[in-house]
């Protein structure tokens, strides 16, 4: 039976994520899923227009780079850049040497 298992589901919200944040405290696959799943540009949209901080955003990309979704964190990133600093079409060119981009 699954912590989750709607028939056993719980009454409040706040029991809900206790069990959900009690399974992704225990079960690395549905973590990495539930992370997945809500990485990406849609993620970083949610992420940076809702209330998390910028601390927040910074935190959850660097997540996604240690479980090794790279482009899934980029877009973090990007997107952060893009709320902190505006388009990047307007944001001077910076170009990395290759040894910063290898490190």
């Amino acid at each position: 039976m699954s912590v989750l298992d709607p028939r056993h589901a719980p009454s409040t919200w706040q029991c809900w994520l206790a069990a959900l944040w009690d399974v992704l405290q225990t079960d690395d696959e549905a973590c990495d899923r539930l992370i997945r799943c809500a990485g990406g540009h849609q993620g970083a949209v949610h992420l940076i227009e809702g209330d998390a901080s910028t601390a927040d955003a910074l935190a959850y990309a660097r997540t996604l780079s240690e479980l090794g979704y790279a482009s899934e964190a980029a877009e973090v990133l990007g997107e952060e850049l893009r709320v902190a600093f505006g388009p990047f079409d307007r944001l001077p060119r910076i170009e990395m040497s290759a040894s910063f981009a290898t490190a």
